[in-house]
């Protein structure tokens, strides 16, 4: 490997993720880079909280002349990573998917992050009965006629079109890419879906069992 000289971090794609560290979403400013034939390997500076951070990018190309690095537009790896802590009541195979949708959205994958909140969608569908072999429309549906409040309904619905923005090629748009901000919506959406199918509950019963045993 060999170190690029500070005129070349000017190179680096700008970069913005979920901070690892103070867990904002912010700018990344490059301090050092070091690369191979296939990776680079570049120490940033986040804009909010002044913590180091590093992301490594895989290497498109080099230019001719100077040898320069090209690098992909998104850091394929960012560490440390950005771990959220599920709430306990979530189910693990949930919580996992969430862990995951955040890590991608951190990273700056955001059509992978909107697709996990998709994926959780449908995890949460097949755990409250409905038939794994249905589409996630169906699924949705099933949740509807189970009693399922119809605001949480029409959140799953935003997260399944958007999510299908990310997994699926559109006939009239084949460069179509989630937007950060989409992205950020799409999660939030899910924590407050996940909020009211778990949390709550969770909260709302523990607050009748510690009334309970008082009485």
């Amino acid at each position: 490997s060999y170190s690029i000289s500070m005129s070349i971090l000017n190179k680096v794609p700008s970069t913005s993720i979920m901070c690892p560290i103070c867990g904002v979403y912010s700018h990344l400013t490059p301090k050092q880079m070091e690369s191979d034939s296939n990776e680079a390997w570049v120490i940033q500076e986040c804009d909010h909280c002044s913590s180091y951070v590093l992301t490594i990018f895989e290497i498109e190309m080099f230019l001719r002349q100077d040898h320069t690095p090209i690098l992909r537009r998104y850091p394929k790896t960012v560490f440390p990573f950005y771990n959220p802590t599920p709430d306990p009541s979530i189910p693990k195979e949930v919580a996992d998917d969430y862990k995951e949708a955040v890590t991608c959205y951190s990273a700056g994958a955001f059509n992978a992050s909107v697709v996990m909140c998709r994926r959780i969608m449908e995890t949460v569908s097949i755990l409250k009965g409905a038939n794994p072999e249905d589409s996630l429309y169906d699924m949705l549906s099933h949740l509807s006629s189970e009693g399922m409040e119809q605001s949480l309904i029409d959140l799953g619905t935003e997260i399944r079109l958007l999510g299908n923005s990310g997994a699926h090629v559109d006939r009239h748009d084949l460069l179509r890419n989630v937007t950060k901000e989409e992205a950020k919506d799409i999660i939030d959406f899910t924590e407050q879906f996940l909020e009211a199918v778990y949390i709550r509950p969770a909260k709302i019963e523990e607050l009748r069992t510690r009334r309970q045993s008082r009485e």
